[in-house]
Protein backbone atom coordinates (compact mmCIF):
# COMPACT_ATOMS: atom_id res chain seq x y z
CA UNK A 1 0.00 0.00 0.00
CA UNK A 2 2.89 2.25 0.53
CA UNK A 3 4.49 1.91 -2.44
CA UNK A 4 1.44 2.59 -4.49
CA UNK A 5 1.17 5.76 -2.26
CA UNK A 6 4.73 6.74 -3.31
CA UNK A 7 3.72 6.03 -6.98
CA UNK A 8 0.68 8.19 -7.36
CA UNK A 9 2.34 11.15 -5.71
CA UNK A 10 5.59 10.65 -7.77
CA UNK A 11 3.38 10.70 -10.55
CA UNK A 12 0.97 13.89 -9.40
CA UNK A 13 4.27 15.81 -8.69
CA UNK A 14 5.72 14.98 -11.82
CA UNK A 15 2.36 16.02 -13.82
CA UNK A 16 2.08 19.41 -11.54
CA UNK A 17 6.15 19.91 -13.25
CA UNK A 18 5.06 19.20 -16.40
CA UNK A 19 1.71 21.32 -16.10
CA UNK A 20 3.97 24.39 -15.10
CA UNK A 21 6.29 24.26 -17.62
CA UNK A 22 4.05 24.12 -20.24
CA UNK A 23 2.03 26.79 -18.67
CA UNK A 24 5.29 29.15 -18.40
CA UNK A 25 7.15 28.14 -21.76
CA UNK A 26 4.92 27.51 -24.44
CA UNK A 27 2.59 28.69 -26.75
CA UNK A 28 -1.26 28.73 -25.96
CA UNK A 29 -1.84 26.60 -28.68
CA UNK A 30 0.68 23.88 -28.13
CA UNK A 31 -0.43 24.13 -24.13
CA UNK A 32 -3.70 23.49 -24.88
CA UNK A 33 -3.22 20.32 -26.83
CA UNK A 34 -0.69 19.34 -24.33
CA UNK A 35 -3.18 19.46 -21.58
CA UNK A 36 -6.14 18.00 -23.92
CA UNK A 37 -3.40 15.01 -24.52
CA UNK A 38 -2.82 14.87 -20.61
CA UNK A 39 -6.59 15.01 -19.28
CA UNK A 40 -7.16 11.80 -21.98
CA UNK A 41 -4.34 9.99 -20.26
CA UNK A 42 -5.47 10.18 -17.21
CA UNK A 43 -8.87 9.63 -17.80
CA UNK A 44 -7.92 6.34 -19.18
CA UNK A 45 -6.07 5.88 -15.97
CA UNK A 46 -9.01 6.58 -13.80
CA UNK A 47 -10.75 4.12 -16.13
CA UNK A 48 -8.31 1.24 -15.44
CA UNK A 49 -8.40 1.97 -11.65
CA UNK A 50 -11.21 -0.81 -10.94
CA UNK A 51 -8.93 -3.29 -12.21
CA UNK A 52 -6.05 -2.87 -9.59
CA UNK A 53 -9.11 -2.97 -6.93
CA UNK A 54 -11.14 -5.58 -7.87
CA UNK A 55 -9.54 -9.28 -8.35
CA UNK A 56 -12.74 -11.21 -9.58
CA UNK A 57 -15.16 -9.67 -11.63
CA UNK A 58 -19.05 -11.55 -11.96
CA UNK A 59 -20.93 -11.92 -15.34
CA UNK A 60 -22.89 -9.40 -14.91
CA UNK A 61 -20.62 -6.85 -14.54
CA UNK A 62 -18.51 -8.03 -16.90
CA UNK A 63 -21.61 -7.61 -19.34
CA UNK A 64 -22.52 -3.92 -18.12
CA UNK A 65 -19.03 -2.60 -18.36
CA UNK A 66 -18.97 -4.21 -21.91
CA UNK A 67 -22.39 -3.16 -22.80
CA UNK A 68 -21.21 1.04 -21.75
CA UNK A 69 -18.40 0.60 -23.70
CA UNK A 70 -19.76 -0.63 -26.77
CA UNK A 71 -22.46 2.45 -26.23
CA UNK A 72 -19.83 5.11 -26.35
CA UNK A 73 -18.20 3.25 -29.27
CA UNK A 74 -21.61 3.73 -31.02
CA UNK A 75 -22.57 7.32 -29.88
CA UNK A 76 -18.60 8.77 -30.98
CA UNK A 77 -19.17 6.81 -34.36
CA UNK A 78 -22.55 8.13 -34.75
CA UNK A 79 -21.52 11.55 -33.68
CA UNK A 80 -18.58 11.53 -36.23
CA UNK A 81 -21.05 10.92 -39.03
CA UNK A 82 -22.72 14.07 -38.42
CA UNK A 83 -21.03 16.79 -40.38
CA UNK A 84 -21.83 20.66 -38.23
CA UNK A 85 -23.90 22.82 -40.36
Amino acid sequence: MAQRLVLVSSLALGLTLILTIIYFYVSPIIAGGALASILAGLATGVGALPAMFFRKVSQRTLYTMLGGAAGVMLAATAFSLLVPG
